[in-house]
């Protein structure tokens, strides 16, 4: 399946190549520069983030080798991660290359789209931007759904970007094609979807062409349903429902998540996007106005993500903002362009936009890069090094941040979910139950350290996340 998706990729790059396309030798060292630095990053980290450890757990587990996974997770990069790990074998440094590849590509394909609809210099323009903004910097290189999923995306906005896609049924199988993978990658981008319909049906009543909308919509739907049928029957075929994990996603989400004001993610506009936004809502004005029909697309598309984002997810993560990035400057570029007709104003907020980028993705960076310095031996570090040495794989041990335990050590890993530390042996058999105090969620320490089954032989603390304490169980 990796090879297929990688030849439709080339053919795609060479049937929309035109001389106005041509990437200049400045690109390429760009996103080579890109890679370097977004795998130092990565490498740089001094341990996994929370999801990271299960999106190759999950990946290891389609390989036979993982006593713990989370098959209702999104699950195209597990599969992505897994297929390519049964020709190089399990390596930590393949995950992390392809993540980081599928996002550098983002970024190309980024480019690539905004040249059917911006200038060559609005368009290098919005790529950089996209690159040096401070949720892809810290998210780009995260063994994480977003950027990978992005990517799909972000080919599928390349395709209907184009000028002669709404005469041609082969494009719009192609964008069903990617959309089907974006959505199969990170569930939510399911919108990008239904924004396609949506601009059909628009476009349909704008030219009155109902029958050829109806014709794009059906090669639309056939490239959709190609890449979701196999999963669909396995599915069926192993949980007894089509829709198991999707509905297992959202259940769980729902039921773990505390739910946060909208207000939150509010604030995380503000923060990340600054007066970009207030240029998006201008770009979208404009858009319409000028039926710009690709930049009603990407309107339309980020209207209701973003509506999605304050209203029916739980947690108002800034991370999620990710899934809107290079759409919003997109706007912003596109309504700064018909907001002032000096060329000098325009050259103002262009330079405003990228110092305020600039500076905050700096501070970003200074702050992780000092993180990641304390963490390097810290109190997560050490006490999965310990629970490591003193067990051996398939071992059981319960955690508040048991996931790490899972993907480092292959370990037997459960969460601290009952109030009831004798279930921990009675039902677990745990060896060892790991409590940290800043890292995952909170539990009665008392109980530990009053339940008779259980001896606290270390613990480690450190300034950045706090002390994590283990307890041995007998």
């Amino acid at each position: 399946m990796i090879r297929n998706v990688l030849l439709v990729l080339l053919w795609v790059i060479s049937l929309r190549q035109k001389n106005r396309f041509s990437l200049d030798l400045n690109l390429w060292v760009f996103l080579l520069l890109f890679f370097i630095f977004l795998l130092f990053l990565s490498f740089h980290q001094s341990y996994l983030l929370w999801d990271e450890n299960v999106y190759l757990s999950n990946a290891r587990s389609q390989l036979g080798h993982s006593y713990y996974s989370e098959d209702f997770r999104f699950p195209l990069l597990s599969f992505l991660i897994a297929s390519l790990w049964r020709v190089t074998g399990e390596s930590l440094l393949v995950a992390k290359v392809v993540v980081v590849l599928l996002s550098v590509f983002s970024v190309l394909f980024v480019f690539l789209a905004s040249r059917n609809f911006l200038s060559k210099s609005y368009s290098v323009l919005v790529s950089l931007l996209f690159a040096l903004h401070p949720l892809t910097l810290f998210w780009a290189d995260k063994i994480y759904t977003d950027f990978p999923g992005l990517f799909f995306l972000s080919v599928a906005f390349f395709l209907l970007s184009g000028k002669s896609s709404f005469s041609s049924l082969p494009s719009f199988f192609l964008i069903g094609f990617f959309s089907a993978l974006g959505f199969l990658t990170r569930f939510t981008y399911i919108l990008f979807f239904v924004s396609v319909v949506l601009i059909l049906l628009y476009r349909s009543v704008l030219e009155r062409s109902f029958l050829k909308s109806l014709n794009l919509a059906l090669s639309f739907l056939i490239g959709f349903l190609v890449v979701l049928f196999p999963w669909l029957v396995y599915n069926r075929l192993e949980h007894g429902s089509f829709f198991w994990n999707l509905v297992q996603q959202y259940t769980v989400a729902g039921s773990s998540q505390a739910i946060e004001p909208f207000i939150v993610q509010f604030f995380n506009i503000l923060e990340y996007f600054h007066l970009l936004f207030i240029f998006a809502i201008v770009g979208i004005y404009f858009a319409f106005k000028k039926r710009n029909i690709s930049l009603s697309f990407v309107s339309v598309y980020s209207s209701l993500t973003l509506f999605y984002l304050f209203f029916f997810v739980h947690s108002k993560s800034s991370r999620y903002l990710v899934a809107v990035i290079p759409f919003v400057l997109m706007l912003a570029f596109y309504g700064l362009y018909f907001s002032f007709v000096d060329t000098t104003v325009r050259n103002v907020f262009l330079v405003l936009f990228f110092l305020v980028t600039l500076v905050s993705s700096f501070f970003l960076l200074v702050h992780v890069l000092s993180l990641d310095s304390c963490r390097s031996d810290g109190s997560v570090v050490s006490s999965i090094a310990y629970v490591g040495s003193h067990t051996v794989p398939g071992a059981s041990v319960v955690s508040n941040f048991w996931r790490f335990f899972a993907y480092y050590y292959v370990l037997h890993s459960s969460s601290m979910y009952s109030s009831s530390v004798d279930r921990f042996f009675s039902r677990h058999h745990a060896k060892y139950v790991i409590y940290h105090s800043g890292v995952g969620d909170p539990f009665d320490l008392e109980k530990l350290d009053s339940w008779s089954r259980a001896e606290k032989v270390v613990e480690f603390s450190d300034s950045c996340d706090g002390t994590a304490y283990i307890y041995k169980v007998s």
